[in-house]
């Protein structure tokens, strides 16, 4: 069981046994993070001290910009459980908004060396950190030179030349590129309650589920193919249709199941084509038919069936179950809770 703290002022100074601790957004798991993580749970394991991890309940990125859209990759709730399974005892989520963003590099690090009992820190080489980012990796190690606390760098990690960082998945997913979910620790996917549509998909035959992308990035508006995950491990083919302002609708394939109001999470497999304006409803549904046969085919040289297809996804879908039941446990920002 995990402690899940959104106060870190003041629970960061109530652990009273040795700990590791790795700092970071962790925005998607991606690849290079998982390194970093297993630096850190190996460390825990070598000094047999508890793993604790630092990161943001909201992403730091408005403070920078004018103008701020949503682009985080995972759900909260989903790096919290992800952070949980990994064998974190202490995970500390801090608003970036408070108070905190006020420390200068070297009073965060004044604040990590109240607790005595810190055994080693871990973060990736480009951690940047402090008011004005102005603390590196270099200012950690030259801080803690003189105490019995280990400094673990991660090296960047690159794919073909290309650095694998939450930067550049959030480019490819706002351009429909979802090669990039060899990186994730789960395959994309946008999450959220079955809302009430205009039925236009029922008349034309091919009835949609409807989710409103509220707090996740948003994929490159076009046609997608897709799996649903639909009570708890329930998985289905699908095609994906996301607009330009902001909701996706996802036709099941070969189902005929009420989902309004009921939990529905879609995972991105493939960029299919851009929307098309039409002229009339058939039209529309010609469309679409043509683009149920191209994903169908699609998927069958991918996955060769359902089945594949459920290999592929059983190691994913075990902890679904969590993601289904209401969400209580995460809900509020404050205090303390386990998961």
């Amino acid at each position: 069981m995990a402690n899940v703290s959104y106060n870190l002022l003041d629970d960061y100074k109530k652990i009273s046994k040795d700990f590791v601790l790795t700092i970071g957004n962790f925005d998607g798991l991606h690849t290079g993070h998982r390194l970093i993580i297993e630096k850190t749970l190996e460390d825990a394991k070598k000094l047999n001290a508890t793993a604790c991890v630092i990161s943001f309940y909201n992403k730091p990125a408005p403070l920078f910009v004018s103008s701020y859209v949503n682009t985080q990759i995972l759900p909260l709730n989903e790096k919290i459980n992800a952070l949980c399974e990994y064998g974190f005892e202490n995970i500390f989520l801090f608003n970036y908004n408070s108070t905190l963003k006020d420390l200068t590099a070297i009073e965060f690090l004044d604040f990590l060396k109240i607790n005595t009992h810190i055994k080693s820190i871990t973060v990736g080489e480009n951690f940047l950190f402090g008011k004005g980012r102005g603390g590196d990796v270099e200012l950690i190690k030259n801080f803690f030179s003189k105490e019995k606390i280990k400094i673990n760098v991660i090296p960047l990690l690159f794919d073909n030349g290309v650095l694998i960082s939450s930067t550049m998945i959030r480019q490819r997913i706002l351009s429909g590129d979802f090669s990039i979910n060899k990186y994730l620790k789960n395959p994309f996917y946008i999450q959220g309650c079955v809302e009430e549509g205009k039925h236009l998909g029922r008349v034309l035959a091919f009835p949609t589920a409807n989710i409103y992308i509220y707090d996740q990035i948003k994929p490159k508006a076009g046609v997608y193919a897709t799996i649903s995950l639909f009570e708890k491990d329930n998985l289905k083919f699908s095609m994906t249709h996301v607009a330009e302002e902001g909701n996706i609708e996802t036709h099941i394939f070969d189902t005929q199941v009420d989902l309004y109001n009921r939990e529905l999470r879609v995972y991105f497999i493939c960029f299919i084509r851009n929307n098309i304006k039409v002229s009339s409803i058939d039209e529309l549904s010609h469309l679409l038919s043509i683009d149920e046969s191209d994903i169908k085919t699609f998927f069958n040289g991918y996955y060769r069936s359902m089945d594949g297809a459920k290999k592929y996804f059983q190691n994913i879908t075990h902890k679904s179950d969590l993601f289904f039941e209401e969400k209580k446990t995460f809900g509020s920002f404050h205090g303390r809770t386990e998961c």
